[in-house]
């Protein structure tokens, strides 16, 4: 089965704009980037966890994060010391790697 993700902070920059994009095309699984104006790789822990809250009441998961750096998923074999600096904001948002 196939399942789409999706850059949702093409369609809005504000999280609401972006799980109501999301859910308008059928979409659960968001590549998360920007949040709010912030990318995602500056969110403190309270803002991933009241993002985290956001999503889960939406039925969103989180696929994969993006920063400024790169992408990040399970995939990456040699991931820099710059990109482990968003794992623990993935781990917040439960992130779904494959």
């Amino acid at each position: 089965m196939i399942q789409l993700c999706a850059f949702a902070d093409e369609a809005s920059p504000l999280i609401l704009g972006q799980i109501d994009a999301m859910k308008r095309n059928g979409i659960s699984l968001l590549e998360i980037r920007g949040v709010d104006g912030i990318n995602v790789s500056d969110l403190t822990p309270l803002q991933a966890m009241d993002l985290k809250k956001k999503l889960d009441a939406s039925g969103i998961s989180v696929s994969a994060g993006a920063s400024v750096v790169s992408c990040i998923s399970s995939s990456v074999e040699m991931i820099s010391p710059v990109q482990l600096s968003i794992l623990p904001i993935l781990e917040t948002l439960a992130c779904k790697l494959q």
